[in-house]
């Protein structure tokens, strides 16, 4: 399989999943779920308060495939734009739309069943990571009138290890999700 298929499955895998939101794990090379934040009550955050959510807690929404397709020595993580999307609801993609990383969160959120954890509000003093802008989201959005500057992919800093070529870590997840033919 060529690492454009290779790339392509793992589009449909993680877009086509219904139970759990996966993003891809730089420092494990492979795909993992993202815990979907709750109150303390176990109440789920709904994905239209996502963005106020990550504000006001220690909390970054899911890592698109980025940093597995740079061929530089990027950050293992790059964090999606989670964002309304028309009727689709809710969806946390690229926010450059680079790598094709697109989950339907609204459709996750429905089934109410996905991983969760519960995260710690920031500390009055904590700085707030810069907001995710998708490229499609113009200057005069309803979010504050961002510069063009400041809706470049937040990167996290979670893993600053020289990252996989895109065909290591599909190899991975396709040994993981056992449809590799190797």
């Amino acid at each position: 399989m060529e690492t454009a298929e290779l790339h392509l499955l793992l589009i449909e895998t993680v877009t086509n999943e219904r139970e759990c939101v996966l993003q891809f794990d730089g420092e494990r090379l492979a795909l993992r779920s993202w815990l979907w934040p709750q109150e303390r009550s176990g109440a789920l955050i709904a994905p239209e308060n996502l963005r106020e959510y990550r504000s006001s807690h220690n909390f970054l929404g899911p890592g698109c495939f980025c940093p597995a397709l740079s061929s530089m020595t990027t950050p293992g993580f790059v964090e999606a734009a989670i964002l309304q999307r028309g009727n689709s609801g809710f969806v946390a993609m690229c926010s450059t739309d680079s790598c094709g990383y697109l989950v339907f969160l609204s459709r996750v959120f429905e089934r109410a069943n996905m991983p969760t954890a519960t995260y710690r509000k920031r500390d009055v003093e904590s700085i707030e990571p810069p907001r995710v802008y998708h490229l499609s989201e113009d200057q005069d959005n309803v979010f504050g009138k961002a510069n063009v500057e400041d809706r470049k992919p937040s990167v996290g800093k979670y893993c600053e290890a020289p990252c996989p070529s895109f065909l290591q870590l599909a190899e991975c997840c396709h040994a993981q999700l056992g449809t590799a033919n190797y």
